[in-house]
């Protein structure tokens, strides 16, 4: 999983290396992640996991009020033990702070609240998640816009295939990060076939993250 981890973490270090100019070897890049819903958890998770390696300062993690205040999903649970991270609710940001990174998990949703915040932390390197890929036109050449010197992100290839023509010239990566949690006993294939069950669908293959 470290090995992994290091892959994930390559293309974003490149980035930053191209991007910020004179930071010293000892030197903390601010690094921020900014999921306003409240799923997505997994990806914010995973995030959590390959970011904190980059910086020696503390990852600030923006969640909305219902995830932080109702430990929704267990999810403060799973990170319990996770130090170098502080958790601000996604309402409360205060509009001055930047950033030399920021993540965002869900920008497909609330479009223009995502493109204010952009502009307000002025993140030297900025990365979008595109889940779906029959994300309106309207909200996705926002994003696009948001996004003029690196390739929008997807979890999985399908989904980076699928919004190629309308990402181009840019090229869509897909990129996904994982947190190595360990349960407190192993999942069998029925708890698997349960949850399929429970989200009473698949991936159908046509764009969906």
């Amino acid at each position: 999983m470290a090995a992994a981890a290091r892959l994930l973490i390559l293309p974003l270090v490149l980035l930053l290396c191209s991007t910020v100019q004179h930071v010293s070897a000892d030197a903390s890049l601010k690094i921020a992640i900014v999921n306003q819903v409240h799923f997505h958890l997994e990806v914010v998770a995973g995030a959590m996991h390959v970011l904190k390696p980059l910086t020696s300062g503390t990852v600030t993690v923006f969640l909305p009020a219902k995830v932080l205040k109702t430990n929704w999903y267990g999810f403060r649970n799973w990170l319990a033990d996770k130090e170098g991270f502080e958790w601000k609710d996604s309402k409360d940001y205060d509009g001055t702070t930047t950033y030399d990174l920021v993540l965002f998990i869900s920008p497909e949703y609330h479009t223009s609240w995502v493109a204010q915040i952009t502009e307000q932390m002025k993140p030297k390197v900025a990365l979008y998640y595109v889940h779906n890929g029959h994300i309106p036109d309207a909200d996705f050449s926002k994003l696009k816009a948001l996004s003029p010197k690196f390739p929008l992100l997807t979890l999985s290839p399908h989904v980076a295939k699928n919004i190629s023509a309308r990402a181009a010239p840019m090229e869509p990566q897909w990129l996904l990060p994982i947190f190595p949690y360990a349960p407190a006993s192993v999942c069998s294939l029925a708890d698997v076939q349960v949850i399929g069950r429970l989200w009473g669908k698949v991936s159908d293959g046509n764009g969906s993250g």
